[in-house]
């Protein structure tokens, strides 16, 4: 029996095999369990393979994930992972977005960032002053008069969607409200999102242990909430509102990747019919309690997607 070592050197960067071919002469039997199976070049680093990108549309696909091409003009896209920015009572710069924080009555806000922990990498917190009930602080993208507004319940054909992780440091005696309103200091004037208010006098009445989801309009026409039989506690949760595009004042609401909560005049699970007016995200807290207290929240994540064309090379055809 002869032994050669053989080298071969694939098209695969800087990396060798050997191979080592036994020549049975005859004189010892080579049982087939020694006998070296040698495979194909493709199937030694099947992951070094190219394959081939899978077609996108830049919003939504069966299997869930987005793709990010910087160089198509159909979609508009915003996020903030909370990870850096410079900090004060009334605004976040510097960052990914800038923030603005506003008062809910008499409350000077602190805001500070977060140790991480996976998966919530980048963590902002925002602290209300220690005040009496009905006090608090709401924070948006840039400034409430800056015109980062959209009339987002008339979407026939614009299709968007929004995301928040968020969590809130207490239970009980809070006003929180979450999602695209159109007023900073009075979010009960138009808008939709998930809340969690314990006032009796809040519309809807109050809410009890679990987050609800809320479309409000200014004139009284139709609030309308919906329990999403998620309890509130101090965890983080994720919250989508997502238009389809197709059906005009008609959006969608979900937490925590459960079932789809529609919003409309007429066949929705929250009946109402949706404002016209132009709205702006909006994170909002209050203290409720009969003494006075500081409350927060926190936001992990903050993202929105809109497309804005049907071509990716032309966003005015």
């Amino acid at each position: 029996m002869t032994t050669q070592v053989l080298k071969d050197l694939y098209d695969i960067g800087e990396i060798f095999t050997y191979r080592i071919r036994i020549t049975n002469t005859g004189a010892l039997p080579v049982p087939a369990k020694f006998r070296p199976a040698v495979p194909s070049p493709p199937s030694l680093f099947p992951c070094l393979l190219p394959v081939a990108p899978a077609a996108r549309d830049n919003l939504r696909e069966s299997s869930g994930w987005l793709d990010f091409d910087p160089t198509d003009v159909s979609t508009v896209w915003e996020y903030d992972d909370f990870r850096w920015g410079t900090l004060a009572a009334t605004s976040v710069t510097n960052g990914r977005m800038n923030w603005s924080v506003s008062q809910i009555g008499a409350s000077t806000a602190s805001l500070a960032f977060q140790s991480s922990a996976w998966p919530n990498l980048g963590i902002l917190r925002v602290t209300t002053g220690n005040v009496a009930a009905g006090n608090g602080n709401a924070i948006t993208p840039l400034a409430a008069s800056t015109g980062y507004t959209f009339a987002f319940g008339n979407n026939t054909n614009k299709p968007w969607r929004y995301v928040w992780v968020f969590r809130v440091g207490q239970t009980s005696e809070q006003q929180f409200h979450l999602g695209l309103a159109g007023s900073v200091t009075t979010i009960a004037s138009n808008g939709f999102g998930i809340r969690h208010d314990t006032r009796s006098g809040a519309k809807c009445g109050a809410d009890s242990g679990n987050f609800r989801f809320w479309s409000y309009r200014s004139s009284g026409l139709s609030d309308a909430c919906y329990d999403t039989g998620v309890a509130v506690d101090t965890s983080f949760h994720t919250f989508v509102i997502r238009s389809d595009g197709t059906e005009n004042q008609k959006v969608w609401l979900s937490l925590d990747g459960g079932v789809e909560r529609s919003v409309c005049a007429s066949g929705c699970d929250l009946t109402a019919t949706m404002t016209a007016a132009d709205l702006m995200p909006v994170v909002s807290i209050t203290n409720e309690s009969g003494s006075s207290r500081a409350v927060f929240f926190e936001l992990d994540h903050f993202a929105s997607v809109a497309r804005v064309s049907t071509s990716k090379n032309d966003r005015n055809p």
